[in-house]
């Protein structure tokens, strides 16, 4: 699964909206939405969302309930 589709499935999970898990990051949803289109994020990245929305990353994410989006 692409990493876009990931995050999309959380933040889906969550109920919470691309640019709102973008200002969580402290970006624009203009420039989150460029960088999730372009699927490119680093290690450090990931492991940034995955503490911004409160769940576990190890090269894919483990929701709060053990439920795992890879």
């Amino acid at each position: 699964m692409k990493t876009e589709k990931q995050i999309s499935t959380i933040l889906g999970y969550l109920g919470l909206s691309k640019a709102e898990l973008a200002r969580r990051l402290g970006m624009s949803a203009q420039n989150f939405a460029q960088k999730i289109k372009r699927d490119n994020f680093t290690k450090d990245e990931l492991e940034h969302i995955a503490e911004v929305l409160n769940v576990k990353y190890h090269a894919y994410f483990e929701l709060t309930d053990g439920t795992i989006i890879k």
